[in-house]
C-alpha cells in the first residue's frame, strides 16, 4: 500500500472556486491516497452543502473544519 499524503486546503471567500475543487478533485492522478484538510472559514450553507455531499460520495477523503466568524 503506497502511503497517505494530506493535503491542508485554507478557504476563504472560496465560493466561486470550490464545486470546480470538489469536482476535479477525484479525477486527480493520486486521489486513491489522497486524504484533504480543508480549513474552512465562514462557508456559507451552500458550501457546507457542497463539501457534505462530496463526503457522502468519498467517504474519508475531506475532513472539514469550519471556522465561524
Amino acid at each position: 500500500m503506497k502511503p497517505l499524503v494530506s493535503t491542508l486546503t485554507s478557504c476563504y471567500h472560496m465560493k466561486p472556486y470550490l464545486s470546480m475543487f470538489l469536482e476535479k478533485l477525484p479525477e486527480q492522478t493520486y486521489f486513491k491516497h489522497l486524504e484533504v484538510v480543508l480549513n474552512h472559514s465562514e462557508p456559507d450553507k451552500e458550501e457546507i452543502g457542497w463539501v457534505k455531499n462530496f463526503q457522502k460520495n468519498y467517504p474519508n477523503k475531506i475532513k472539514h473544519i469550519i471556522h465561524d466568524k
